[in-house]
């Protein structure tokens, strides 16, 4: 993974998460995602869901603006002991 895209990935695995409440079964609209980033990283939402689907650790739900997190996401939190 890129350093410098390190904080926005984290932040928003982290979000992502809280929204879809660690279900890998659960899609949430780009709104609801960004309501559950913090301020610095709101206006960067877009970049990060890219960021997100390019190290796999999210995607979008086929013909719906929709993002799932992936087993591969919530694994990177949990090796980071950012969730249980």
């Amino acid at each position: 993974m890129d350093a410098k895209h390190l904080n926005g990935v984290v932040a928003g695995l982290l979000a992502l998460y809280e929204a879809t409440n660690g279900s890998i079964n659960a899609h949430v609209p780009e709104p609801a995602f960004r309501s559950k980033l913090g301020r610095d990283f709101k206006q960067h939402s877009a970049k990060i869901l890219k960021w997100l689907k390019k190290y796999r650790f999210a995607y979008v739900k086929g013909g719906t603006d929709s993002w799932a997190i992936t087993q591969q996401g919530i694994d990177y939190l949990r090796k980071r002991k950012l969730v249980p």
